[in-house]
């Protein structure tokens, strides 16, 4: 060894002892400690060290496998092997999982939650949901579905791009769904038993089989397409094959990393990168390429691999804090504060405290998202995008009124429409996802729109003036879009003058009353109870009454969720309900109406008795065959416990009532 290398590394080696005092040392720190120590052969310190990080953070795999290594090149093979033993034991405990998993004809597609679990469809039903709960799951995974016909044909293909996590890597559970359509569509004409093969990151995880029964002959293969569908999906298997390959040599790196054979691990990093080398999924390889070549001390080889995987996802913690240690282990001290301040301020509180009061990069400009153009339009090329037809007035004889926009800068967003009627009434939301960007890093453009269907609209003179629709990018207002709507003649009872959405908070309508109660009146419209309550015992149904006044056609929503019984009685439930406010027939408002919604929770008590019971019986027969080990659950969960009920009007949130359900 030269003695220029042996003076940079002497002062590597001093730059990883001058840690923090050890009450203020964090697991990483510890980490570093030790491989200061090993260097200078104090291996049986450096062993305390990787333990005490170990004890800091039971979850420290870059420690285990700090440990594991020396115990190998000390010749204690043993010792060794139980700690690879405990490695491959914490990357199980990490490995992606499926908790749940259904067929359903209702998901509710904004909270993730499968409302009615069902594999056998009709050739009337809307649609066939396939929906699953994993748990562990990596954030930037992509989760594919397969959907075959009874003839075995492939006939469609759906993804779902799941987003990174606010911090770490992983998402402790993620609900994701796909479907097909049935009734007006290919499916309604093809009765019979139905299978999706559903895919995570290339590996096959799960099928799902179920019927689609109506009476109909299924119609021939050659007429369900107008071509061919095998050669259709060819792309796809080949997709499909890759991305298998790919997720092969990703696990022997990993593998390789694990045992410390570095040079070997990166090959198979490197032949990952090549079979898919525009896939910003790629952020985790190049993420692990640069812990390898900071474990061998090759750190400015290492700070070019962090630096890929943050052009990959600007926003990724994890590669900033491997930056920032690769940076300090050089002595570029100031500029590993930077990359350490930088990953705290992203979530990671595990990275190294900056030593100066040096600050992140510009969050704000990291996540500034750019609206590059925007307008009001009648027409909207959905295939492409484009906006068409640009437009601030519109009538009955339209059939859509879009909001439209391009934004710039955009790593992945969701974006809001509140839409307002003239009389200030919220009328509906509206929302759309961007996506990540799959080949990484930032979309340049990204074209969104929304759009309110104008047959939809009730012939009401209070519809017909000044509409206006708040837009929200990631839950910041960022434009409002004001136009024209001339409904029926076009006469309207708002002052072309009025500012939309001024006066009350809800527009026009009020709320006169409300209340939880046992029974009502559906003649008066009105609460029997006597005395309104809070707490109802589970052989009664719980009704929640609201009585509005000043208001016209609207849509009222309930979203009913419980707490959960407890932890030995199942999950939540989530139920969703709505009611249509017709409009007065007599013209203008109504002056009062009353709307109410129940549960029906003695017949959710009866589910829940039915499982506990199946369930028992289940158990008892896995015993009577010898699989003592299984443990069968109950679909349905336990009714009793604490509830709440939020309501919507036209789909803003309006107010929420809690109640208690007891035994009775």
């Amino acid at each position: 060894m030269s003695i220029k290398v042996k003076f940079v590394l002497i002062l590597i080696v001093l730059g990883l002892l001058c840690a923090p005092a050890s009450g203020q040392m964090t697991a990483v720190d510890w980490d570093n400690r030790g491989i200061a120590l090993e260097h200078e052969a104090n291996y049986s310190e450096a062993i305390q060290a990787y333990n005490k990080a170990i004890d800091i953070d039971p979850q420290d795999e870059l420690g285990w496998n700090l440990k594991a290594d020396l115990l190998k090149k000390l010749g204690r093979t043993t010792e060794a092997d139980a700690v690879y033993a405990k490695i491959t034991e914490l990357e199980a405990a990490r490995a992606a999982t499926i908790i749940d998993h259904a067929m359903a004809s209702n998901v509710d597609e904004s909270t993730t939650s499968v409302l009615n679990r069902t594999q056998d469809f009709s050739i009337n039903a809307s649609k066939a949901y396939s929906w699953l709960s994993l748990r562990n799951v990596p954030g930037a995974s992509t989760i594919w579905w397969y959907w075959f016909s009874p003839n075995g044909d492939m006939l469609y293909q759906d993804t779902v791009q799941i987003p990174m996590p606010t911090s770490g890597d992983r998402w402790s559970t993620y609900n994701v769904s796909s479907h097909i359509d049935i009734a007006g569509s290919y499916p309604a004409n093809l009765s019979g038993d139905w299978h999706a093969d559903v895919y995570m990151n290339g590996d096959e995880i799960l099928t799902e089989y179920f019927s689609i029964s109506g009476g109909q002959t299924p119609i021939a293969p050659e007429n369900q397409y107008p071509y061919n569908p095998y050669k259709f999906d060819e792309s796809l298997y080949k997709n499909l094959y890759d991305q298998g390959k790919k997720n092969e040599a990703i696990s022997k790196g990993d593998k390789l990393k694990a045992e410390g054979r570095y040079d070997e691990a990166i090959y198979f990093y490197d032949e990952a990168i090549n079979l898919d080398p525009n896939n910003f999924e790629n952020w985790r390889v190049w993420n692990s390429k640069g812990d390898i070549l900071s474990q061998q001390g090759k750190y400015a080889e290492a700070i070019q691999a962090y630096d890929k995987a943050i052009e990959l996802v600007p926003y990724n913690s994890i590669a900033y804090a491997g930056k920032g240690n690769a940076l300090k282990a050089l002595g570029r001290t100031n500029e590993s504060d930077v990359a350490y301040a930088t990953a705290r301020e992203l979530g990671d509180y595990s990275a190294w405290v900056p030593e100066t009061n040096a600050t992140g990069i510009n969050l704000t400009s990291l996540f500034n998202i750019e609206i590059l153009d925007h307008a009001m339009a009648s027409n909207v090329d959905e295939s492409t995008a484009n906006v068409v037809t640009r437009t601030e007035t519109f009538s009955s004889t339209d059939s859509k009124v879009y909001s439209w926009l391009s934004v710039g800068h955009v790593l992945g967003a969701t974006v809001d429409w509140h839409w307002y009627s003239p009389d200030g009434n919220p009328y509906k939301t509206g929302q759309f996802n961007v996506p990540n960007n799959p080949s990484g890093g930032y979309w340049d453009s990204y074209n969104v729109w929304y759009g309110l269907d104008i047959a939809d609209i009730p012939t009401e003179p209070y519809m017909s003036g000044n509409w206006h629709a708040d837009v929200y990018i990631n839950g910041q207002k960022r434009l409002t879009e004001q136009f024209i709507l001339k409904i029926g003649s076009g006469a309207s009872t708002i002052s072309p003058n009025a500012t939309p959405g001024s006066g009350a908070t809800h527009g026009t309508f009020t709320v006169l009353d409300h209340a939880m109660a046992s029974e009502i009146d559906e003649a008066t419209g009105s609460p029997i109870t006597s005395t309104k309550t809070n707490e109802f015992k589970d052989s009664m149904m719980p009704y929640s009454w609201l009585q509005l006044g000043n208001i016209g056609a609207a849509r009222v929503e309930w979203d009913w969720h419980s707490g959960g019984y407890d932890v030995w009685h199942g999950g939540a439930y989530d139920i969703e309900h709505t009611y249509n406010i017709p409009a007065n027939p007599s013209g203008g408002y109504h002056a009062s109406y009353n709307v109410w919604d129940s549960l029906d929770i003695p017949g959710m008590l009866r589910n829940y008795e039915t499982g506990e019971s199946n369930e028992w019986q289940a158990r008892r027969e896995a015993e009577q065959e010898g699989y003592s080990s299984i443990d069968p659950t109950n679909p349905s969960p336990h009714p009793r416990g604490d509830w709440t009920v939020d309501i919507y009007v036209n789909d803003q949130w309006l107010l929420q009532e809690q109640f208690t359900v007891v035994s009775g």
